[in-house]
């Protein structure tokens, strides 16, 4: 019976150590993953930064620059406002995306989920445009799905 016991117990102490080594490895390809893709945030909650009214005259451009955290789709909502064409919205995202869809408004998409993408906001006013104030939102998601999506409304106000 002794023996028996004694070979019982080495075998769940191999066991236990076995599945030990793989806990360790796993979290040991995690790191080396992080610090090799160190945009790549792998899990999260989108993040979208505030973003301040945005005050425009009729015939203007104006940039403005906000961070987005952990997304790997982002796109924006246009005002419902009929004959809203007048007022434009172009994005520009750092590190790129990987494509994009061509839709109004545009999608774009990452491969795997970026830790931190800088946007800049082009707004452009036609001079034939009224002025009032128009709610924009940008959209970003942690999943290609668009699941889980984050939206941060802004307001452009056109004088």
């Amino acid at each position: 019976m002794g023996l028996r016991h004694l070979f019982s117990a080495t075998l769940v102490i191999a066991v236990f150590t076995i599945g030990m080594a793989n806990v360790i490895t796993d979290g040991m390809i995690a790191h080396e993953i992080r610090s090799e893709f160190p945009n790549h945030a792998g899990e999260g909650n989108v993040s979208i930064e505030d973003i301040d009214p945005i005050s425009i005259e009729k015939g203007e451009s104006k940039l403005s620059s906000i961070q987005i955290e952990n997304a790997r789709t982002i796109s924006y909502k246009r005002p419902e406002k009929e004959n809203i064409s007048s007022i434009s919205l172009d994005l520009s995202l750092l590190p790129p995306p990987s494509y994009g869809e061509d839709s109004l408004p545009p999608s774009y998409f990452y491969d795997h989920q970026e830790k931190s993408v800088k946007t800049t906001l082009n707004v452009s006013a036609d001079k034939d445009v009224e002025s009032g104030n128009y709610s924009f939102s940008i959209i970003a998601s942690p999943e290609e799905n668009g699941s889980r999506e984050s939206e941060e409304e802004f307001t452009v106000v056109v004088e």
